[in-house]
């Protein structure tokens, strides 16, 4: 008699189990992680620009050099006021109100560019193409470069056709290069071009 009992549990569970029964309770699927879909970064500020900077106040600064990689999304600022510099995100940076200029400052965009072969009537050598995120090129010699400016406003050169040469802006924002490698200068030339925004 025992031997049919336990006989007659196996039938009623193999039954369940054939009708698609189950003995334990089904473990709830974990929910699928939604995706949030970020924006591209877009970049609000260019290399030059004056702005004010928080650091425990408001103080102004300019913003020496655009990060790339790593640093995407920050931008290398020097402050007016004190020797110091550092890697702010815009959170940290707003523009300075209306009214406020800086000499020094200069624009992006489309240089052409002159040697002074003659006193009256300059050269047109090439053109400077310079971007708000601190790369450049020259019309006549496509390698990418990239510049940044130091405390004191001058303009470092890095790769591309104008590799190391010295250059600063004028009062009036034209660009003076010397000592340039450029294609368009023999060795016994001053090696000098001024570049004027289009």
């Amino acid at each position: 008699a025992h031997l049919a009992f336990v006989s007659l549990i196996a039938v009623a569970a193999t039954a369940q189990l054939a009708i698609g029964q189950s003995t334990t309770k089904p473990k709830p699927k974990a929910a699928q992680p939604t995706l949030i879909a970020r924006p591209p970064y877009a970049q609000q500020y260019k290399i030059g620009d004056r702005v004010q900077v928080y650091y425990q106040n408001w103080y102004p600064a300019r913003i020496r050099e655009v990060g790339k990689g790593d640093y995407k999304g920050f931008y290398r600022v020097a402050f007016d006021q004190f020797e110091r510099q550092r890697w702010v995100d815009d959170d940290e940076m707003r523009v300075i109100p209306a009214g406020a200029t800086h000499p020094l400052a200069f624009l992006t965009g489309t240089y052409g560019c002159y040697r002074n072969a003659r006193p009256k009537k300059p050269q047109l050598v090439d053109e400077l193409y310079l971007e708000a995120n601190g790369d450049y090129r020259m019309r006549d010699d496509v390698r990418l470069g990239r510049i940044f400016l130091t405390k004191d406003d001058k303009i470092v050169w890095q790769g591309g056709a104008l590799d190391d040469a010295d250059a600063h802006v004028d009062g009036k924002g034209m660009l003076h290069i010397v000592r340039t490698r450029h294609e368009h200068w023999a060795d016994d030339d001053p090696k000098q071009m001024q570049c004027i925004l289009k």
